[in-house]
C-alpha cells in the first residue's frame, strides 16, 4: 500500500480491510529517495480497450456511498483479454478517462490478476491501497508507478511470503526506495516497478549491472516470476536488424507458442507458457554462458550470439537479400523465416501441435 498522507479516521473502517500485517523496517539502505521520479516508463503504452456500462458494484468501495459510474473495462492485447471493473465514487479525485489510461500502461502480466480499480472520493483518504485484487486511488495526482505497485500485489500470490523471498531480501544490503523498507509485500511490490523500468530500458539481461547489485537476489526472484518478454509488449515478427535478447521471447497471436532466448544460452520454443522439457518443441542445443542474443541479420542468415559476440548457431541462410524479410511465430507452431515475396526461407517445421505436453 502506498500512502502520501495519513487516511482520515472517517475512511480508516473502509480500509482497514487492507492493511498488510507484518509491518517492520527492513532497515536496508534505499538506492533512490523514491521511484516516481527516478524511472522511466516511456515504453509502457494503454492498449485497446471497450468500455461498458455495469460491473460488480459489490467491488466498489466509497466510503459507504453508492458509487457515481460502475463500468467494465476489458483491455485487449493480442491473445490476452483483461476485464475488470471501474468504480468512480461521487467527487473522484480521478476521472474515468485517466484510470483506463493508468491502469492499461502496467503490463498484462502484472495487473492480470486485478478485479476493480476505484478513484476514491476526494479527502476521505490519502495515497493508494489494495485488498483482494481491488485497488484504491486517494490521490489526483497517481502516476503509472503507483498503478504498478499496487497491481504486483495482487500478482504477488504470496510470492513475498515464501522462503525464497526472504531469503532474498536477508541475502540483499538494499532496496529500491524507503517505501520498500516498510514491510515484505512492499518490498516485493516496489522491486517489480524497479523490474518494469529495468526491462523497459533494456538493463534486465544484467539485472540492472553494478548499480543494482546491492539487490540482485531481489530481482532475481522478480525475474523468474515476471520474465522480461511477459513484462514487455507482446510481438510475434522479427524484421531483418532485430533481436531477441536473453529473457526475451516471441510469442504466436493466439498464445500458444513461445520461442524463447534462455538465459542458459539455449533458444527454445515451446507449446504453452510452461517453460519445461516436455513442452520444448525445437531448440538450438546452444549452452553457453551469456548474456546471449539471437539476432536476424541483413544477410539472410538467423544466428545465436555468446558474451562475446562469438556464434553459437545459425540458420545458414547467408547471403541472399533479406530486405524486407521477417521471422513470425506462427498461430500454427511453425517458426518461419520469410522473404519479401513472402516466401519461406527456413523454418523449424514444428507444425501443429496443439497442446502442451505437461
Amino acid at each position: 500500500m502506498l500512502a502520501k498522507s495519513t487516511f482520515s479516521c472517517v475512511f480508516i473502517v473502509v480500509l482497514s480491510l487492507f492493511v498488510r500485517p507484518s509491518q517492520q523496517d527492513l532497515k536496508k539502505r534505499p538506492v533512490f529517495e523514491g521511484l516516481s521520479d527516478k524511472l522511466n516508463f516511456g515504453h509502457l503504452r494503454t492498449p485497446s480497450y471497450t468500455s461498458t456500462p455495469g460491473g460488480d458494484a459489490k467491488l466498489c468501495h466509497c466510503n459507504g456511498a453508492a458509487p457515481q459510474s460502475v463500468r467494465t473495462i476489458t483491455y485487449i492485447e493480442m491473445s490476452n483479454r483483461h476485464s475488470l471493473v471501474l468504480c468512480i465514487c461521487p467527487n473522484a479525485v480521478m476521472n474515468a478517462t485517466y484510470m483506463i489510461e493508468m491502469m492499461g500502461r502496467v503490463p498484462y502480466a502484472i495487473r492480470r490478476y486485478n478485479k476493480a480499480m476505484v478513484s476514491a472520493t476526494s479527502g476521505t483518504c490519502g495515497g493508494a491501497g489494495s485488498s483482494k485484487d481491488v485497488s484504491f486511488y486517494c490521490d489526483p495526482n497517481m502516476q503509472v508507478s503507483v498503478f504498478i505497485h499496487e497491481s504486483a500485489h495482487s500478482t504477488d500470490r504470496d510470492t513475498s511470503g515464501t522462503n525464497q523471498w526472504h531469503n532474498a531480501v536477508q541475502q540483499d544490503s538494499c532496496v529500491p526506495d524507503p517505501y520498500a523498507n516498510s514491510n515484505i509485500p512492499d518490498d516485493f511490490a516496489q522491486v517489480v516497478v524497479l523490474w518494469t523500468h529495468l526491462v523497459g530500458q533494456g538493463l534486465h539481461p544484467t539485472l540492472g549491472g553494478e548499480q543494482f547489485s546491492c539487490m540482485r537476489n531481489q530481482l532475481q526472484q522478480i525475474k523468474t516470476k515476471l520474465p522480461p518478454f511477459i513484462i514487455q509488449p507482446q510481438r510475434s515478427h522479427l524484421s531483418v536488424g532485430q533481436e531477441l535478447r536473453q529473457g526475451e521471447a516471441l510469442t504466436s497471436p493466439n498464445g500458444n507458442y513461445y520461442l524463447v532466448m534462455q538465459e542458459d544460452g539455449n533458444l527454445v520454443l515451446y507449446v504453452s507458457e510452461k517453460f519445461v522439457h516436455p513442452n520444448a518443441l525445437w531448440k538450438t542445443r546452444t549452452l553457453i554462458n551469456g548474456p546471449h542474443r539471437f539476432h536476424v541479420q541483413p544477410d539472410g542468415n538467423l544466428v545465436t550470439y555468446d558474451s562475446r559476440n562469438r556464434s553459437t548457431w545459425a540458420s545458414n541462410t547467408c547471403c541472399q537479400n533479406a530486405e524486407r524479410s521477417y521471422l513470425a511465430m506462427q498461430d500454427d507452431g511453425n517458426v518461419v523465416f520469410y522473404n519479401k515475396n513472402h516466401q519461406p526461407i527456413w523454418h523449424t517445421n514444428t507444425c501443429c501441435h496443439r497442446h502442451s505436453r505437461e
